[in-house]
């Protein structure tokens, strides 16, 4: 994001992982993001890259395991003179400690979190780029990875848009039942991050079931 970017003054390097490098080019270029003095955009997990001393890193990932193993590795042997580690999501207290712990020379200058873990396509439309939910259909081919993907995405776009729905869901679907039931639990635990202040009455969020919808198969 701009504000993340533009908050770290001088030359920067811009570390992101697999999922940011999609994101960051479908809300400002990289020609865009290069004019905020960054001298290099690279991957995270990417090995062998060399040391800068004189550049500060903006990480730019999603708080994932994966990630924070990444970064306590980097951290350990910086690259940089300084690092300010931004994430798409909320990250957990565990995982700050794990980095707080792994930051040994004192090189981590910010922390914050910039809810962008999703893939804006245009004003009206977005994606969380799952490339099939067909796991979730049954008990025996669930993936929790897949549907936590989905929980985080959606939690994600209703912190950017600044939204506390109520949840209505298709009282047909167990999927729909349980996704609505996830996503009540994580506004009521993240509450004063999800307190907006009531001017008006909240949105709706209706969660449907594909499988059950009668246009699809006219289209």
């Amino acid at each position: 994001g701009r504000g993340a970017l533009e908050s770290v003054s001088g030359v920067k390097i811009l570390l992101l992982d697999d999922e940011t490098m999609t994101i960051v080019p479908l809300v400002r270029g990289f020609a865009e993001v290069m004019r905020e003095e960054v001298y290099l955009v690279e991957k995270l997990s990417m090995e062998n890259r060399a040391s800068q001393k004189h550049l500060k890193a903006v990480c730019l990932l999603r708080p994932t395991v994966e990630n924070v193993r990444d970064l306590c590795k980097e951290l350990r042997d910086p690259l940089y003179g300084e690092y300010s580690l931004v994430f798409t999501n909320l990250i957990s207290d565990d995982m700050l400690k794990e980095l707080a712990q792994a930051d040994v020379k004192e090189c981590v200058r910010s922390v914050v979190e910039m809810y962008a873990d999703f893939y804006p396509v245009n004003r009206e439309l977005f994606s969380i780029n799952v490339p099939s939910t067909s796991c979730l259909l049954s008990s025996a081919s669930w993936e929790d990875a897949v549907f936590e993907r989905t929980c985080d995405g959606l939690a994600a776009v209703l912190l950017a848009l600044k939204k506390a729905p109520t949840i209505r869901y298709q009282g047909s679907s167990d999927l729909a039942k349980t996704l609505a039931q996830e996503m009540n639990a994580r506004m009521r635990a993240e509450n004063v991050l999800f307190d907006f202040g009531r001017r008006s009455e909240p949105p709706l969020l209706l969660i449907v079931d594909r499988r059950v919808d009668s246009l699809t198969p006219l289209l």
